[in-house]
């Protein structure tokens, strides 16, 4: 004769005593819905270990914000982390060409500096100075 196992509730606390976590447990493995709890006895989320889906809460733990199953929660991280690291990329030439371009700049500024110097000791041309003593010479 077999007997059947019988689901039974189960609670998890941390150290505190405070309720973590609590659901139903069938031959020693979690089953069904499990709903976890924050320090204030606030729901933060429910998982289903049969169906996977996910129920997160708002910050009172009276409303659900959404449903996810975790399938497609695990292929959007993937996807946000992509983004992420294109967006690195991006950064990384960007500063890359921002490097190129101060130095460019720099490098320009430079030769400006140093035609500056090599030129103070030479007249400036004055078109109107010119006109003058040309007519003053004829």
């Amino acid at each position: 004769m077999t007997t059947a196992r019988r689901k039974r509730n189960s609670k998890n606390y941390d150290e505190n005593g405070v309720v973590i976590s609590e659901g139903k447990i069938l031959r020693d493995q979690m089953v069904d819905d499990w709903t976890y709890y924050d320090e204030q006895r606030e729901k933060v989320y429910s998982y289903n270990y049969s169906t996977g889906i996910i129920i997160p809460y708002d910050e009172n733990g009276r409303k659900l914000l959404m449903q996810l199953n975790e399938i497609a929660l695990a292929l959007k991280l993937n996807e946000i982390q992509q983004e992420i690291k294109d967006d690195r990329t991006k950064l990384l030439r960007i500063d890359e060409i921002d490097d190129k371009l101060f130095n460019f700049i720099e490098k320009k500024d430079w030769q400006f500096q140093r035609k500056l110097e090599r030129d103070k000791d030479m007249p400036i041309y004055d078109p109107v100075e010119r006109t003058r003593n040309y007519r003053d010479v004829y």
